[in-house]
């Protein structure tokens, strides 16, 4: 008897045992997941209209999935040359007033970088190397604009980011030399109440990470997007499919 399958289940990228991390890695809220078989298939015709013969030549195995959980270690698996560290920036929309030439913002001990200075009306403020004019600022120097004296008094909107030593993560990707990629271990399962615990599941024994999207929207939940592909394991095989019926 066949048997039936509702909802997405978990997805768990599990780390070589080589590898200096080996923790697996749960996509947060998995929103869907999927494997797609092709195989590219060669026929022998001869004079009449169908093949008298056919054969499998190569053979793919690939997937994707869309999660709603953006964890900084799955996307430090997925970018091939990415080094993770503690720690992150935010950025910061601060109003202030000019006064004495010049403007020190709140989060000046962790003073990232500059992303502008702004008028009541949206204006920008022009960037110069020093001496500003009225409607420019030179600087910032550790989070301290200097302004014209003729800009005394005016209130503006201080756009920056700055560090957060022990929130969040920083995932850098580095220009590393082309080499043989990283192959993990991807597991899916799906056993759910509405399946009467049935189990639908995959094990697939070496994937690589080939895309990674993150769709920022503007009235919408950023769903980050993978896709995978599927390799032998040097073994012969490529991975293990579980069904109860």
């Amino acid at each position: 008897m066949a048997q039936a399958n509702f909802g997405s289940g978990d997805l768990i990228i599990v780390p070589p045992s080589t590898d200096a991390d080996t923790t697996p890695v749960r996509v947060g809220v998995l929103q869907d997941v999927e494997l797609d078989y092709a195989s590219s298939m060669k026929f022998l015709m001869g004079g009449s209209q169908f093949a008298v013969e056919a054969a499998n030549a190569d053979a793919k195995l690939s997937g994707k999935a869309k999660f709603g959980k953006i964890d900084g270690r799955l996307v430090n698996r997925i970018l091939a040359g990415s080094t993770i560290a503690v720690g992150s920036k935010i950025k910061v929309d601060e109003t202030g007033t000019v006064t004495a030439a010049a403007y020190t913002v709140a989060g000046s001990a962790t003073f990232a970088d500059n992303l502008g200075v702004y008028d009541a009306t949206g204006l920008p403020f022009k960037q110069v190397a020093s001496a500003p004019a009225v409607l420019q600022y030179s600087g910032p120097v550790a989070g301290v604009y200097t302004f014209n004296a003729g800009d005394n008094g005016k209130v503006l909107t201080f756009r920056y980011t700055k560090t957060q030593a022990a929130i969040g993560n920083t995932v850098t990707l580095n220009n590393q030399p082309m080499a043989i990629a990283t192959k993990f271990v991807v597991e899916c399962f799906n056993t759910a109440t509405a399946n009467a615990q049935k189990v639908l599941a995959a094990k697939l024994f070496a994937v690589v990470f080939p895309k990674i999207k993150l769709p920022f929207k503007n009235t919408d939940f950023t769903i980050p997007d993978i896709e995978f592909e599927c390799l032998d394991n040097g073994s012969g095989q490529v991975g293990e499919i579980y069904t109860n019926d």
